[in-house]
């Protein structure tokens, strides 16, 4: 009798546990629905900030070109950390950028000396590489060519102005005092440092080379806002062979880029003419479109 109630009750708990569970992933999936059709942005975007790692995001991004949804590029002046729909689109977060983090200072910044001055050399880099800062309209490869000599010249800068108000509070006391050869050290010393401080300079980077937007985006953000060029340099990082219909051999090759991996189909006619060149490791150039299962249309051995 008793094992017979168990059974019954336990037949009811499943019953009503299942429905309950149906019932609330059913009006979930209805919200969702509701949201990702009526506030495509505002719903793609709260999906990007719940994720943490640049791999997870990367769906999402596709997914937002899939729904004519535009991925603006980050920028400091606007401030947001996390990813923000806007008018427009769904600008990218500066805490997403490689390097850059919740520390980045988000201050209204005058000029690109203000950027360093109040943020490190890792922040700032990814900074420059993301575009977050091409709003000041300096090419992105100078302002790396110039970050170290910029740094360097803010920490002198900064320690003439500290060495200058040491002694012009030293020289109040000394005043104070009444005590003349107190009075005539500091004077003395007061005067080297302002004379210090106005000779502080920073010398204008020229020896600075352009260097490939595409490239730098791809490293601090793993997509690129820049145009990818068709002929790429590439290593053949996997070799994996299929049969097609025909029963003929064809070839699925991951290539390395600096912009990113392509994984590459290529077919019976094409592999039989190329497959001697191919190996693991070998230094390649390669033509092909920039889908995301693109098929190779040219390829040379280094």
């Amino acid at each position: 009798m008793l094992n017979t109630l168990v059974i019954k009750l336990k037949l009811l708990v499943d019953t009503f546990f299942n429905k309950s569970h149906a019932t609330a992933y059913g009006y979930l999936s209805y919200i969702t629905a509701y949201l990702k059709v009526y506030y495509p942005k505002e719903f793609m975007c709260a999906l990007i900030n719940s994720k943490k790692d640049q791999k997870d995001v990367a769906p999402y991004v596709e997914e937002c070109k899939r729904l004519k949804i535009k991925i603006l590029p980050p920028d400091l002046r606007k401030g947001n950390l996390e990813w923000q729909a806007e008018e427009e689109g769904i600008r990218v977060g500066l805490t997403y950028i490689r390097n850059v983090g919740s520390q980045v200072d988000t201050i209204h910044y005058k000029d690109y000396q203000d950027i360093v001055e109040h943020n490190n050399k890792k922040i700032t880099e990814g900074l420059i590489k993301a575009g977050a800062m091409d709003f000041l309209n300096i090419p992105r490869g100078k302002m790396l060519m110039q970050l170290v000599s910029m740094q360097d010249f803010l920490k002198r800068k900064n320690t003439c102005k500290q060495k200058v108000d040491e002694n012009s509070l030293a020289l109040e006391n000394a005043k104070l005092k009444n005590d003349a050869k107190e009075i005539r050290k500091y004077e003395r010393q007061l005067a080297s440092w302002k004379e210090k401080l106005e000779k502080c300079t920073l010398e204008e980077t020229t020896d600075w080379q352009e260097v490939s937007n595409c490239q730098l985006e791809n490293e601090v953000l793993k997509f690129t806002f820049s145009e990818v060029p068709r002929v790429k340099d590439a290593t053949i990082k996997q070799i994996k062979l299929h049969k097609d219909k025909k029963g003929k051999e064809m070839a699925f090759v991951v290539f390395s880029t600096n912009y990113r991996e392509y994984n590459c189909t290529i077919f019976a006619k094409q592999w039989k003419a190329w497959r001697d060149n191919f190996s693991i490791g070998a230094k390649c150039k390669i033509a092909c479109s920039n889908s995301q299962n693109p098929i190779l249309d040219d390829f040379v051995l280094m």
